[in-house]
């Protein structure tokens, strides 16, 4: 099964670069009993960033920001948008792949109640291996962009019984942030993929 949101979270760094980088991005797949997942993505975009969409985009309904199908845009009193993207469905036929995209997400079964939920950075940081090949000048304009703004990646639904995230007050839930920098830099440090296993309810 593929969620409607799939494409969208196929390559989670290009989110950023579609958004002129200025957004910071938060995954949360929250894995239930009775074989049901639930996936939400939310989007924030800066006061200033937001103005100058809705300026460009003003002929365009000014929602170049947040046409996803269900997407649901708010716009906040500091001036910035929060858009917000539910997706429920099964987690043992789930397909978080498009043509274009490995697999960035991938829930399986491990028995006994527990659940295993993989993000793999490297693909992450394969989306944006293009952009290594840049002139200094564009180099430096998407590194302004992507400068503090964040991935953060959140596992719950039950009790994290294994994870290489870091672990939340009464194992309830797991979470890693990453700097967008890092994913386009290829950070040394980052693994392989960050996982948690969850023991379902």
């Amino acid at each position: 099964m593929k969620l409607g949101w799939a494409k969208r979270a196929g390559c989670l760094a290009a989110v950023v670069l579609t958004l002129s980088g200025c957004v910071d991005v938060n995954l949360d797949v929250a894995v239930g009993d009775n074989d049901v997942v639930t996936g939400t993505m939310t989007q924030v975009m800066d006061a200033d960033t937001y103005t100058m969409f809705k300026a460009g985009a003003e002929s365009r309904n000014g929602r170049d920001f947040c046409m996803e199908s269900g997407a649901e845009l708010v716009q906040n009193a500091d001036g910035s948008a929060t858009c917000t993207i539910v997706r429920t469905g099964t987690w043992s036929g789930l397909a978080f792949n498009e043509e274009r995209h490995k697999e960035t997400v991938s829930i399986s079964d491990e028995g006994n109640g527990q659940v295993r939920v993989a993000f793999p950075v490297t693909e992450m940081v394969n989306a944006l291996s293009n952009k290594k090949q840049m002139d200094e000048q564009a180099r430096s304009m998407l590194v302004a962009m992507f400068q503090g703004h964040a991935l953060t990646l959140t596992v719950s639904g039950g009790e994290i019984v294994e994870t290489n995230m870091d672990l939340q007050p009464g194992a309830a839930s797991a979470e890693k942030k990453l700097d967008f920098l890092d994913l386009l830099n290829g950070a040394p440090n980052l693994p392989k993929e960050y996982y948690a296993v969850v023991k379902v309810k």
